[in-house]
């Protein structure tokens, strides 16, 4: 998969048939927006996926559009924590393919740079990694207008993650995209690292999920008997708790029962998910439920 995309908590919401609605837009949303100029693509099946020691680690750099991107990493390992830079990479157009247990191929096709590694004087495993900053020219959504960017750390405590999901569903790289990233490092692709101080855990809850404070309930969009459905909304939350976009992760297969949860997404207020005692740009699922009982 693409870097560490923690899972995020479902937030419920049952709806009954209380009013009409009119609508006319559709419902269908593109992906939330990039919230920093490049994500690290670390494939689950290596070694530092799979949090396994191991003295190199194969990575590469990915956005969704072509662009050409440099910045910092921060790595956090069970020996220390460290920082490396990587040069201004051109992303080019790349597929990498995935199977499953059930042997169902997927294949994501974004825009990558070339492997490249991390190589430590002990095994080490990888507790947590990102792109710290990063700065992008030749995009086109804005991110070269914008400088140097800081990213946030990975939603989710890494010290406690989710359950992987049971042989049948987990995916990994298929063995000839797998070999791409473990492979012996060249000198000219590697990173050079250095020791840096570890962020800040000292407060209470150093890793908070993000949370509903104030959420609005949809309206059944229909009157009279109609038909059930569910909606899956994804919110993207602010470092102040506003809805910064939403998207239709599930659609119902009723318009009007997604525009309804959508809007009502957007309308709700939330609490962000913290990483090192620090609020970040965070994900929550909202699901609404229509029964018009």
């Amino acid at each position: 998969m693409i870097g560490w995309m923690p899972p995020v908590k479902v937030a419920a919401v049952v709806v009954a048939a209380v009013s009409t609605f009119a609508f006319g837009a559709t419902a269908r949303a593109q992906a939330l927006p990039e919230t920093c100029p490049a994500v690290l693509t670390i494939p689950v099946g290596t070694a530092a996926a799979t949090h396994v020691g191991t003295t190199h680690v194969g990575l590469a750099i990915s956005a969704a559009s072509a662009r050409t991107v440099s910045g910092d990493l921060t790595i956090r390992t069970d020996h220390g924590w460290f920082t490396a830079a990587f040069p201004a990479e051109k992303l080019q157009p790349a597929a990498l393919q995935f199977v499953n247990g059930l042997k169902a191929i997927r294949i994501w096709h974004g825009y990558m740079s070339p492997i490249l590694y991390l190589n430590f004087s002990r095994p080490v495993s990888i507790v947590s990694m990102w792109i710290s900053d990063a700065r992008a020219t030749g995009d086109s959504v804005g991110w070269a207008e914008q400088g140097t960017v800081s990213c946030d750390p990975p939603q989710g405590d890494p010290l406690h993650p989710f359950p992987p999901m049971g042989p049948k569903y987990a995916q990994t790289l298929v063995p000839s995209d797998l070999a791409r990233f473990e492979a012996t490092p060249s000198q000219d692709a590697s990173l050079t690292l250095r020791s840096v101080t570890p962020l800040n855990t000292s407060c209470p809850h150093p890793f908070t999920d993000a949370t509903a404070t104030h959420p609005v309930s949809p309206k059944y969009p229909f009157a009279g008997s109609m038909p059930a459905g569910t909606t899956l909304i994804e919110v993207l939350i602010g470092h102040d708790g506003s809805a910064l976009a939403t998207s239709v992760m599930h659609a119902s297969g009723i318009d009007a029962f997604d525009i309804a949860a959508r809007q009502s997404a957007e309308a709700s207020t939330y609490a962000p998910a913290t990483a090192y005692c620090k609020p970040i740009i965070s994900r929550y699922l909202v699901r609404a439920d229509f029964n018009p009982r």
